[in-house]
C-alpha cells in the first residue's frame, strides 16, 4: 500500500464541451465512505488531490456534459524527486462502438 507520503494520487477531470459533473466516493483505510461532487466547467480540466490510502470511485451526475477522466499516481524516490508515473484515462460515460468490416483489396 501507500506510505509515509512516498506515493500521491491526483485526479483530472474535463469536460470538453459542456458543463460537467461527477460524484466523487472516497473509501479510507478504516472503510468510511464519503462522496463530493466535482463540478467542471465546459471547456476547462480541473485537478483534485486524493488522501492517502484511498480507493476512489466515479460517477457522472445526471444531466452532466461529458466527462473526461485521469487519475494519475506518483512515487517519490528518496531523494523526494519523481521516480514514477502511472497514467489511466476513459471517458465515464458509455461509448457508442460501431464496427467497419475493411474493405480488402488485392495487390496489382
Amino acid at each position: 500500500g501507500r506510505s509515509a507520503q512516498r506515493w500521491s494520487t491526483t485526479l483530472e477531470l474535463t469536460a470538453p464541451r459542456e458543463d460537467a459533473a461527477v460524484d466523487l466516493t472516497t473509501v479510507d483505510a478504516a472503510g468510511t465512505a464519503t462522496t463530493t461532487t466535482l463540478r467542471v466547467r465546459g471547456g476547462t480540466s480541473t485537478l483534485t488531490a486524493l488522501p492517502d490510502g484511498q480507493s476512489a470511485w466515479l460517477r457522472p451526475v445526471s444531466r452532466s456534459g461529458e466527462v473526461v477522466a485521469a487519475r494519475t499516481t506518483t512515487y517519490l524516490n528518496r531523494e523526494g524527486t519523481d521516480h514514477g508515473r502511472l497514467i489511466t484515462a476513459a471517458s465515464l460515460t458509455d461509448l457508442v462502438a460501431t464496427w467497419v468490416d475493411p474493405v480488402v483489396l488485392p495487390a496489382r
